[in-house]
Order: C-alpha cells, then sequence, then structure tokens
C-alpha cells in the first residue's frame, strides 16, 4: 500500500488496478506490491532488479532484500527523477550524459561564480564548500560562505549538512560528513543529496512564481478596478461627446442652411446689383448727352439768363423799397395804436368809434400786404427760376 501511494506521488498519476488498500496478510501486501511493479513497467520503467517477494521481505529487515530495495530506490531515482539539461561543457565531449553528469553540470553551473569552487567530479565536494556554496545560492542569509576556509573541511561539511537539515529539510542521514571529508562516500550518496537540492531549489522557484504571480493578481485586479473607474469615466465623457455631437450635429445642419440661404441670396444680389451697375451706365450715357447738349445750348441761355438776371434784381430793388414803406408804416400804425390804448380807459365810446375805424384800415391795410405778399413771391419765384438757370450756365 505504501509503495502504490509513494509510486503515485512519485508520477503523478494513479494506479487504476484494484488493490487491498489495508493489507493483513503477506500475500495481499505481496500482490499490492506486484501491482506497483507492473504500474511501473507499463510507465516504461526499465531493469527492475527487485521482485514483489524482496519487497515485502525487505520490510522484514532481510539484508538481502534491504540491498534490493536500495538498488530499486536508486533504479527509480534514476528514471524518474527530472534532471536539468545542459549542453556538454568543453572537455566533457565524449562522456555519457547520464543521471550523475547531469546533475554533476548542474552543480557546475550552479556554482560556476565562486572562484574558489572548480566542480570536476563528485570529489570536489570533499572539502565542504560546494555544500555551504549550494546553501547559500539557495538562501544567501542563511550562510557566510567568506567565513569558511578550505583548511578545515570537516567543520565546514557539518556546518552545511546541519544548515540544509534545519532550513531546507534536506536529511543529513545522507552524508557522513567524515566520509566526505576522508573521500570515501559513495558517489550515489552526492548525486541523492544533490538531487534533493535540485528539487528544493524547483519547490522554491515554483513557490516564487506562484507568490509572484499571486502578487501579480493582486495588481492586475487593482488595475482592472481603475480601468472600470476609467471605463465609466469614458463612457460618461463619451455620452457627454454624443450629447455635444448631436447638438453640433443640430447646429451645422442649422448652419448649413443659412449658409444654403445666403449663398442663394449672395446670388440674386449679385445679379440684382450687376443690373444696377448696368442701369447706372446707360444712365451716365444719357447723362453724359445731355451735359453735351446743355454745353452747346450755353451760349445762347447765359444772355437770356443775364437779361433775367437784370430784371429780377430791378424787381428786387422795388420789393426793398416796398419793404421800407411797409416798415415805416407798420410803425406809425404802432404809434397810433400806442395812443389809443391810453385813451382806452377815459373814452370808451370813442374806442368803439376808433376800432370800427381801424378794423376798416386794418381791412385796407390787410389788402394791401396780401397785394404785397402775391408780388414779393412772384418776384422770388422769378429770383429762383433765372438763379437756378444762371447756375445751370
Amino acid at each position: 500500500m505504501n509503495l502504490i501511494a509513494f509510486i503515485e506521488q512519485l508520477t503523478r498519476k494513479e494506479v487504476n488496478q484494484r488493490y487491498t488498500k489495508n493489507p493483513r496478510l503477506k500475500v495481499h501486501k505481496i500482490t499490492n506490491c506486484f501491482l506497483a511493479l507492473k504500474f511501473l513497467q507499463d510507465l516504461g520503467v526499465k531493469k527492475l532488479t527487485i521482485s514483489a517477494e524482496d519487497i515485502v521481505d525487505a520490510n522484514e529487515n532481510n539484508e538481502t532484500s534491504v540491498n534490493l530495495m536500495l538498488g530499486f530506490c536508486w533504479g527509480l531515482l534514476r528514471q524518474l527523477q527530472v534532471t536539468p539539461e545542459f549542453e556538454d561543457s568543453a572537455g566533457s565531449e565524449n562522456k555519457e550524459n547520464t543521471f550523475e553528469m547531469r546533475m554533476l553540470d548542474w552543480c557546475r553551473n550552479l556554482l560556476s561564480s565562486y572562484e574558489d569552487i572548480v566542480i570536476e567530479s563528485w570529489d570536489s565536494f570533499q572539502d565542504g564548500k560546494a555544500l555551504l556554496a549550494l546553501v547559500e545560492q539557495f538562501d544567501s542569509s542563511l550562510v557566510n560562505y567568506r567565513g569558511f576556509d578550505k583548511s578545515d573541511p570537516m567543520k565546514n561539511a557539518k556546518h552545511a549538512l546541519q544548515l540544509a537539515e534545519e532550513k531546507i529539510k534536506i536529511p543529513s542521514e545522507l552524508i557522513d560528513p567524515e566520509e566526505l571529508v576522508t573521500g570515501q562516500i559513495s558517489d550515489k550518496n552526492l548525486v541523492l543529496y544533490s538531487t534533493l537540492f535540485y528539487n528544493a531549489f524547483s519547490d522554491k522557484n515554483s513557490l516564487t512564481s506562484r507568490e509572484s504571480l499571486i502578487r501579480r493578481l493582486h495588481q492586475l485586479e487593482e488595475q482592472i478596478e481603475v480601468v472600470l473607474g476609467e471605463k465609466e469615466g469614458l463612457e460618461y465623457k463619451k455620452t457627454s461627446l454624443e450629447e455635444k455631437k448631436s447638438k453640433l450635429t443640430n447646429e451645422l445642419d442649422i448652419i448649413t442652411t443659412e449658409r444654403d440661404e445666403i449663398l442663394n441670396w449672395k446670388s440674386t444680389t449679385l445679379e440684382e446689383i450687376e443690373r444696377e451697375r448696368k442701369s447706372l451706365q446707360e444712365r451716365i450715357l444719357e447723362l453724359e448727352e445731355n451735359l453735351n447738349m446743355l454745353q452747346f445750348a450755353s451760349s445762347d441761355s447765359t444772355t437770356r439768363l443775364q437779361q433775367i438776371n437784370e430784371k429780377i434784381k430791378n424787381e428786387r430793388d422795388d420789393l426793398m423799397k416796398n419793404k421800407i414803406r411797409l416798415k415805416n408804416d407798420k410803425e406809425e400804425v404802432g404809434e397810433k395804436l400806442s395812443t389809443l390804448s391810453k385813451n382806452y380807459g377815459n373814452e370808451k365810446k370813442d374806442r368803439e368809434n376808433l376800432e370800427e375805424v381801424l378794423a376798416k384800415q386794418q381791412s385796407e391795410t390787410g389788402s394791401s400786404l396780401a397785394n404785397l405778399r402775391k408780388k414779393v413771391a412772384t418776384i422770388c419765384i422769378r429770383f429762383v427760376i433765372s438763379l437756378v438757370c444762371f447756375v445751370g450756365y
């Protein structure tokens, strides 16, 4: 049962065959292990050098079965462990690109920035500095790499293994510090240990990616809220612009109509102006002809106008004389009226008689003034006519 659960976790696939979930009898355990091995074979896992019975016997601390079980686990590790892919570095063209070499290349690339570390083989981990560098690469706050020296490899190895177990959860039992320092440790142990480091880095990167995705998601949500707010503002602006557009369209229609009317009026007005211009030109030509005719007749008219002017002058002199005489008569009448006014209170009866006399005199005087006005009007008319003719000349 545990083997099936382990294989499902390792392959990320589910065993579809029916198996006993709570096996109590050995036969049930062997059947479960057989199904697990068959599942691995179907996935393409090769060279399974262990049987279902050996797996069950390993649980009973059978030394031979335990060794077979360890070999089985190593085979699964080599075939199912996801490892990084690198191009073969210079000097390694003839080396087989095995699982061990891919893990060694991963360590070499990861620690390439360290000048005092040269990864050529798994023996390069002997001084413990490479393990310290792996811990520092995982989290630089865990160890001060520069504070350790190659002269004390035991201290380096123990500290690195302790930090890896406490901080990165990599079990230290896989590597014995003394065997590491003395070069007695198996390469398989170092390969397995490096794969655990590789998985830790992968999990860390995955976690970092998830955290970055979550942060990015939050940022996107905030941006979406901002965009939605901007969208509402833009929709409001769009509505306002559409209203303005509608108003402007109406105004444009009105302006277009007015423009058409103005153009029609302009066209009509220009035609009228052109007609008036032609009419004025014709009128000017006509006046010029009349002016020429008047210039020919001006010599005969001048003598006649002079005679009329002399006559008007004589009549004007007579009028001036009559005006003076009338003025004198008016003064005399005024004196008489003044005298009559003074004696009005004492001689009412005489005043009535005098008023009758005065009325008669005024009647006569009025007739004379009317005749005088007619004469003056006649003289003025003649004078004006003469003046017009003279001015025309």
